[in-house]
């Protein structure tokens, strides 16, 4: 679908998505828009802006940070990348940790037997949580390890 913001001129139309990843090094930034709109517009009139990707943690999966793209161009990890990736490993795990405490906090507080629907929904959720902060780690660390050895 087409997005567009009456109140900032500046967002035209956002028309299409697409990834550009770098295999050897395990990186790829989302691109949205084309040469006409869209955060190639960004960057030609603005430069590369603060924030942070992934929308699941709070950022914006659009904001292109300018050491991945720059790594990504030139098949190396560039001053700054891997202490960038790092970085928002840790957000990302702090983040699901903090997930995981408030449902070993709630799943304490709910009686065994009085409602074992909620009490396997929990467990379930706990093990989701788990598995993705094994994932997030392993997806994290395979990707720094890549960018290391191409240095």
């Amino acid at each position: 679908s087409t997005w567009c913001s009456s109140f900032v001129p500046e967002n035209e139309c956002w028309r299409v998505e697409y990834e550009i990843w770098h295999e050897d090094l395990g990186l790829g930034v989302l691109v949205a828009g084309d040469e006409d709109c869209g955060i190639v517009n960004y960057i030609r009139r603005y430069g590369f802006y603060e924030g942070e990707g992934d929308e699941e943690f709070g950022g914006n999966p659009y904001r292109i940070d300018p050491r991945l793209f720059v790594s990504i161009l030139k098949g190396k990890a560039v001053p700054g990348a891997v202490e960038y990736i790092e970085r928002r490993k840790q957000i990302k795990l702090k983040v699901l940790q903090n997930q995981l405490a408030d449902i070993k906090t709630i799943r304490s507080e709910v009686k065994e037997g009085l409602d074992a629907g909620k009490n396997e929904a929990l467990d379930y959720e706990k093990k989701r949580l788990e598995a993705s902060i094994q994932e997030v780690q392993c997806e994290y660390d395979a990707c720094i390890t890549k960018m290391q050895s191409i240095r």
